[in-house]
């Protein structure tokens, strides 16, 4: 049994808001306990758990009701009595929500606070004077981790002189590179939110339906604005050929032998389904937004194609030469799926464990 004590802090395990950030740290605590370090998730809300944890996790849920900012106030508190008993532990907290208020609740304790941005944090939090004090409480966390060298930058000198860039890890257990015809179907798997601009991607598949009409596209994933995208597919006349799927556990057995993958996000950091989609060999179009995480692994023509963000013509031009030019996508799947070797899940972790042993 290794004597570091990992704590975990975050809002929810599932549901609504739960995305590729609560994946990696689910990734990442089962690595850690399978390593003999005792493993604790201090969960804030009751949630269900979408990503499978190991036995050996203590999850310690603190069954609080957060409806608005002053209503952290009561687990920023219960998490602090929880890690005062717990000298020298480490705590490690994803966004910038989380880590900030992690700055905040354990001045005057031994722990070391691990603190990750999972996003463009130029753009999130959306208000201002949160990304303010949120800047320049990193800067006195034990460590900070980025996903991409964009957003490292970013941030005060302070914070990246702690700072790394780890990217994030692809599963082990996805399924091998589709090598038949593929179907009329091309696919996105996301957290359905404002973010991702899916109304953008509604409108460029729309565009190819005109050309190739015998193409559907289908959209997995829940979210806060799943409502609006309804209605906003039905308002284009597109529910013939346009669905939402909802949340999906096996999401990559169903896709695999799909057309391609889409994302169409405004910004992002390093999004999972994208690099999950280029490892089971998917041909992908993808926007280039801030804050690099696509152009980071894809590079255009060669294993995806990066179009503008917001530019929903381009997307359609990209979609319609992945139909056109089924040579191409086959090239773009063969040399999407290397990408799995590059971010081996095992070889990642080891990074994140690497940080409980350096000096600040």
């Amino acid at each position: 049994m290794n004597d570091k004590e990992i704590f975990f802090v975050v809002k929810s395990l599932g549901g609504q808001g739960w995305g590729g950030a609560h994946r990696v740290m689910g990734i990442l605590a089962n690595y850690l306990v399978a390593k003999g370090y005792s493993v604790t998730i201090v969960v804030w809300c009751d949630s269900p758990i979408e990503y499978p944890l190991d036995e050996r996790i203590n999850i310690e849920c603190l069954h609080c009701q957060i409806n608005r900012e002053l209503d952290m106030v009561k687990p920023c508190l219960m998490t602090r009595k929880i890690l005062k008993k717990h000298d020298n532990a480490y705590l490690f907290a994803f966004m910038s929500r989380m880590a900030t208020y992690a700055a905040i609740y354990t001045i005057g304790l031994s722990v070391k606070v691990i603190g990750s941005e999972r996003t463009d944090p130029r753009t999130e939090p959306h208000k201002a004077p949160f990304r303010w004090v949120r800047n320049h409480a990193f800067g006195f966390l034990y460590r900070t981790v980025y996903q991409t060298p964009d957003a490292m930058a970013y941030f005060p000198k302070r914070a990246q002189r702690n700072g790394c860039v780890i990217p994030n890890p692809i599963s082990p257990n996805l399924p091998e590179r589709y090598q038949g015809v593929r179907r009329k179907e091309f696919v996105a798997f996301c957290r359905i939110d404002k973010q991702k601009n899916l109304p953008m991607m509604i409108d460029a598949f729309c565009m190819v339906h005109d050309q190739y009409p015998d193409y559907t596209l289908k959209i997995y994933g829940t979210g806060l604005i799943e409502e609006d995208i309804r209605n906003y597919i039905k308002e284009k006349e597109a529910d013939s050929y346009i669905f939402m799927m909802g949340f999906a556990k096996a999401v990559h057995s169903s896709i695999v032998d799909a057309a391609g993958f889409l994302s169409s996000s405004d910004y992002e950091g390093l999004s999972n389904s994208m690099l999950e989609a280029l490892a089971i060999g998917m041909p992908c179009v993808c926007t280039d937004c801030p804050i690099g995480g696509a152009r980071m692994v894809i590079h255009d023509g060669i294993n995806g194609l990066l179009v503008p963000v917001g530019d929903c013509k381009a997307m359609a031009d990209a979609i319609v030469r992945i139909i056109e030019e089924p040579e191409f996508g086959n090239k773009l799947s063969v040399e999407a799926e290397k990408i799995k070797g590059e971010l081996d899940q095992d070889a990642i972790c080891e990074k994140w464990e690497k940080l409980l042993y350096e000096e600040t």
